[in-house]
C-alpha cells in the first residue's frame, strides 16, 4: 500500500481523535507503526512530566504481531531503546 496513503490515514487520525477502519491489506500495520514510531521518537516531547516525551498506551489484539511492530520500526531507523515496551499481562 502507498505510503502516502498511510502517511495521510496517520495525520488524519492524530489530527482529531477518531476511529480508523480499514479492509485488510489497506496497510494498518503500517498506520499503528507510525504512531508508535512517533511517540517513541527522541523527538517526541512534550511537558506531561514523563522525563519529557509524550505517553501513548495501546490496547489492541495483537498478540504475536509484536515482533512484527518492532520490525517495521527498525527498518524506518528506530534505535532497539526507543522501541516501545510490550506488555502481556
Amino acid at each position: 500500500m502507498s505510503s502516502d496513503f498511510t502517511a495521510e490515514a496517520f495525520e488524519d487520525i492524530y489530527k482529531e481523535d477518531g476511529l480508523l477502519v480499514m479492509a485488510q491489506g489497506l496497510g494498518l500495520s503500517r498506520v499503528i507503526a507510525k504512531f508508535l514510531e512517533y511517540y517513541s521518537s527522541q523527538y517526541s516531547s512534550s511537558s506531561s512530566g514523563h522525563g519529557g516525551r509524550k505517553q501513548l498506551v495501546l490496547c489492541i489484539n495483537a498478540q504475536g504481531d509484536e515482533e512484527a511492530f518492532q520490525n517495521i520500526l527498525l527498518s524506518e531507523g528506530a534505535t532497539p531503546g526507543n522501541l516501545p515496551r510490550v506488555l502481556t499481562n
